[in-house]
């Protein structure tokens, strides 16, 4: 709820991932002083930027109205939730090449 009333401010600042890729903007554009690519039109922008609270929506209504209150308690303490931090875990520490390339391809096209 609180991501959904403070919009940018969580997104930008509080998550880590919105707050590298902030980062990453502002140094492009210190760095290419003016945007290489034009002005997307403003109902584009719109469109596309509408995309991830409908993804919001139909996870919200998939975890908290069709899935049964005992399932979700019974996934957030079952053993495959911890694998699945320890795995993203394991992937950031022994990160291969083709994942390197493209954690770094997304650094570049953030910074541009």
């Amino acid at each position: 709820m609180g991501a959904l009333l403070a919009r940018k401010a969580f997104c930008g600042w509080v998550c880590p991932v919105g707050t590298v890729s902030r980062g990453l903007e502002w140094v492009g554009e210190k760095l290419f002083w003016r945007r290489r690519w034009p002005n997307v039109p403003r109902w584009l922008d719109l469109a596309l930027s509408s995309l991830k609270y409908l993804i919001l929506a139909f996870f919200a209504w998939a975890i908290l109205w069709q899935m049964p209150r005992a399932a979700l308690d019974g996934f957030m303490r079952s053993p495959t939730n911890v694998a699945a931090d320890a795995k993203m875990l394991l992937f950031f520490l022994d990160l291969s090449a083709t994942s390197a390339w493209v954690l770094g391809g997304l650094v570049l096209l953030s910074s541009w």
